[in-house]
């Protein structure tokens, strides 16, 4: 096994990639029927039929092809449609859109008469995130990278792990060590710079900066129909800087919005997700 992951890692450089892509896309075929590739296209990207899913600057090859879009894909239906499934038309903003594979699937749900606008704040994951547009061709969907908050200028970012893990947001100084300087913006700057004028499903996923980002959006909110954001309480015994989910749903009530919350799943990160449907007039 140490043997293997040292030939993949000394594999895994300019020369050598083209080569440790077609080997393992030969071992992955004799496995499934299905027509899977593992290519390189500046981060490894693992296509499954019409589908590319851009995956790591460090080769990942994964066993379950068969089943592969349905695992990575499924989840998010589960997680963000809760309360409110897109339809053909809407126009849904992913605020923390990580590698886009939520935004791939706002995108098809939405089809070309709709809208995404994708916001992704760290570098490296924003670069897969437009790889996940421009391989997919995503022609609906407008990526931006900021960092949502409440005002406008650069954000730190420190850095927590790769790029699936968490990134906390800091009063931008200097970086350092661990830390990246992000552009950031207010949300309702950003979607008046790009011609948001209402919003289907505002989607939140942003470590902690809710508060933040929440207090920013104050004019878009009222122009939107239904929110989902993920709070991240359940970390907060190790980051009490997480608990967010007590503001957001005081935020969001406040802001007109009947909420839904999951309290009973057993998956703590879901319970901790705060669905919002917009409160009718009477």
């Amino acid at each position: 096994m140490r043997l293997r992951h040292a030939l993949i890692e000394a594999a895994d450089r300019p020369v050598g990639r083209t080569v440790l892509a077609t080997a393992s896309t030969w071992y992955a075929r004799r496995g499934t029927d299905l027509d899977v590739e593992l290519m390189y296209d500046g981060a490894w990207v693992h296509r499954i039929g019409s589908t590319f899913i851009p995956v790591s600057s460090r080769f990942e090859y994964r066993r379950d092809w068969d089943g592969a879009l349905e695992t990575m894909l499924d989840p998010i239906r589960e997680n963000w449609f809760f309360a409110y499934e897109p339809e053909e038309g809407d126009v849904v903003v992913d605020v923390g859109a990580g590698d886009g594979l939520d935004t791939l699937v706002f995108s098809r749900e939405v089809g070309a008469s709709g809208r995404v606008l994708a916001i992704e704040a760290h570098p490296t994951t924003y670069r897969l995130l437009e790889q996940t547009c421009r391989l997919n061709q995503l022609g609906n969907v407008t990526h931006l990278q900021r960092a949502v908050m409440d005002r406008t200028g650069s954000v730190t970012m420190v850095e927590e792990g790769s790029h699936r893990d968490f990134f906390s947001v800091v009063a931008s100084a200097n970086g350092s060590a661990g830390r990246v300087d992000v552009p950031g913006g207010t949300l309702d700057s950003i979607c008046r710079d790009e011609g948001v004028e209402r919003v289907d499903l505002l989607k939140m996923n942003i470590e902690g900066a809710e508060r933040y980002a929440l207090t920013g959006a104050t004019d878009i909110l009222a122009r939107t129909e239904h929110v989902c954001i993920a709070c991240h309480d359940f970390l907060s015994e190790q980051e009490p800087e997480l608990a967010t989910k007590a503001f957001v749903v005081e935020f969001l009530r406040d802001a007109g919005f009947e909420l839904i919350l999951r309290d009973e799943h057993p998956q703590p990160w879901v319970r901790d997700h705060v669905h919002g449907v917009r409160r009718q007039s009477t």
